[in-house]
């Protein structure tokens, strides 16, 4: 069986900052009606958000900037950010894959004074298949929702349960194969070593 792995990138493990982050380049960007990268590295820079080789700021571009832009870390850093709000919903593609346009919810998070709970919902939200992001599956699962519901069901979860469990079940949404996932699951925790085959 094939599973969704999403990979979320990973520009900075702290949800407040992330979130204070894209709270950051709104107020940079919120007027313009469409933004690219460079528009986010900009912003980042501007709000003293990045460093590059020791300097901040403008020098930090400086130093950052290549002629190979996938070598380039103040671009692939806002690279990352991008497709971590695009993967929350906050931002959404417009003309093209890298020109980007905020989304009701992501103006809501950027004028919020306390955005944790509709984070949260973002984070339970993320589903697949999804057109948005351009995956496509031929599973139905909701990455979070489908783990919690799994947590709960178990009273735990190992990474290995994750990956065998709820990113490789195929439809999430049928209460059927929920059960069944559920109980192999139970079945491999009495017997190790069962996840591995």
């Amino acid at each position: 069986d094939s599973f969704v792995m999403q990979r979320i990138p990973n520009p900075v493990s702290d949800v407040d900052v992330f979130i204070r982050v894209f709270q950051e380049i709104h107020q940079i960007l919120g007027n313009s009606r469409e933004f690219n990268l460079d528009d986010i590295s900009r912003a980042m820079i501007e709000k003293n958000n990045v460093t590059s080789q020791g300097a901040i700021g403008a020098e930090a571009l400086r130093r950052s900037t290549r002629s190979d832009r996938s070598r380039d870390p103040i671009y692939n850093q806002s690279k990352m950010y991008a497709e971590l709000f695009r993967t929350l919903g906050w931002i959404q593609s417009t003309t093209s894959k890298l020109k980007y346009e905020f989304s009701f919810i992501g103006n809501h998070i950027a004028r919020s004074k306390s955005p944790n709970s509709l984070v949260v919902e973002c984070l339970i939200g993320i589903a697949y298949p999804n057109e948005v992001l351009g995956v496509t599956s031929n599973q139905t699962i909701r990455i979070f929702g489908g783990i919690l519901k799994t947590m709960s069901a178990l009273g735990g979860i190992t990474r290995d349960e994750m990956i065998a469990g709820p990113l490789s079940i195929k439809d999430d949404t049928s209460q059927t194969e929920f059960q069944k996932m559920v109980e192999r699951l139970r079945a491999c925790r009495k017997k190790p070593g069962e996840l591995d085959k």
